[in-house]
Order: C-alpha cells, then structure tokens, then sequence
C-alpha cells in the first residue's frame, strides 16, 4: 500500500500548484530548481555541514526520461565542483531505468560515476524495496571494483543487511537507514525496538570492517 501511496504522489505532484508544495515542502526540500538548491547547500556549507543531493522521484518506465534525470544529475556535479560546494549526490535505481532495463541502469550509473571521478566527487546509490535490494547491492559492487568513490545505503529492519554488510570489502562507505517501504514480516523486522537494536549491532560490525558509516536517522538515541 506505501509503495503504491508513494507512485500516486509522484505522478500527481506535478498538477499542484509549486507555491502550495513549497509551504509544505522547504524543510526537506533543498530548492525546486537546481540554482535554489544549491544556494540551500552553500547554506548548510557556511554552517558546517556536508551536504549530499537528490532529485524526487523513482519508478521511471520511459527511457529518454531516465535519461534526461541522469543529465540532470551530471549537470550538478559539475555545479558543485564549479562552486566549491561540499556536496555530493545520492541515486535512485529506479528513477534513472531499473524499471526499464539493467543495461539501462548501468550505462546510467557509469556515466554518473565517471562524471563524478572527473568532478573529483562522490556518489551513492540509494536503497528502494527489498525487490532492488540485489540489483543495487551488485550494481554497486560492480561499480566499486572500478573506483572506490561510491557508496551504497543499506537498511537495519531487512534481516539480510546483517550478510550483506558482511560480505562488502573492508573500507566500503555506506549509509545505514532504518528503512522506510512496508516489507513483509518474514524479510523485515517490524517492532521499533528491534530494529534500533539491530542498527547498532550493524554499526558495530561495519567499524569492525573499517567501514564509513554515514548514520542516518532522526533517532538521537
């Protein structure tokens, strides 16, 4: 039901007025037009913090537009790097042609990367539902085996992270969510607690491995 919530507003948000999302929006959207956005990370630089980027969206089904998205996304890579800005940029899968084709991903994904490599940045490739798990796990790997500068998201309530943290090399980079798509129970842990404890429990595991963990969760504790 989320995951289907979550395409009905993808393909209507563009019918409501920008003024009116924005209200709502500009807590957790950094700008509406890249220019915007970037003000928003030089912003956040001023104040101390790194800051990494997205465009909204996923489940793109036509080519040209995947396509169009992974411009996008090269175009501020270059921005970043014209600007000085210390900033780099996180992928759907989905929203750049895994719905569409493998291939498709990985031509994507290597434009991105190499544009990256010559922008001296990063990328990371963001994790969706448990149905892209592998794809994005392997797209990744197979990405890291070029140069190093890519990470990947893993989720603490999927009760495989624990194997799939294990098996990526010593000194990878990932960020370490709780996760947020509506997976079944025999794949996911479901009760809050549970699921805080086993993020630390990966966390432990991935300062064994020498791993960067970027810790991402609104939790304090």
């Amino acid at each position: 039901m989320l995951n289907l919530i979550n395409r009905v507003v993808i393909l209507t948000i563009h019918l409501i007025p920008k003024f009116f999302i924005k209200i709502f929006a500009n807590q957790y959207v950094a700008g509406i037009t890249t220019k915007d956005a970037l003000k928003t990370v030089k912003r956040l630089n001023d104040q101390g913090f790194a800051v990494t980027l997205d465009i909204l969206g996923e489940h793109t089904n036509n080519k040209g537009k995947a396509e169009l998205i992974t411009k996008q996304y090269c175009d501020i890579l270059a921005q970043i790097n014209i600007n000085n800005l210390d900033c780099n940029i996180s992928i759907k899968p989905s929203h750049i042609g895994s719905d569409i084709s493998n291939k498709l991903l990985m031509k994507n994904i290597r434009i991105l990367h190499e544009i990256s490599m010559k922008n001296n940045n990063f990328i990371r490739i963001d994790m969706e539902n448990s149905e892209l798990t592998d794809l994005t796990l392997n797209t990744y790997k197979n990405r890291y085996i070029s140069e190093n500068n890519i990470g990947v998201v893993l989720q603490a309530y999927l009760y495989r992270t624990e194997q799939d943290l294990l098996q990526l090399k010593d000194g990878s980079n990932i960020r370490l969510c709780k996760g947020i798509y509506n997976e079944n129970q025999s794949i996911a842990i479901k009760i809050p607690d549970e699921i805080n404890s086993n993020y630390i429990k990966l966390l432990k595991i991935a300062f064994k491995k020498h791993i960067y963990v970027g810790i991402a969760t609104h939790d304090s504790h």
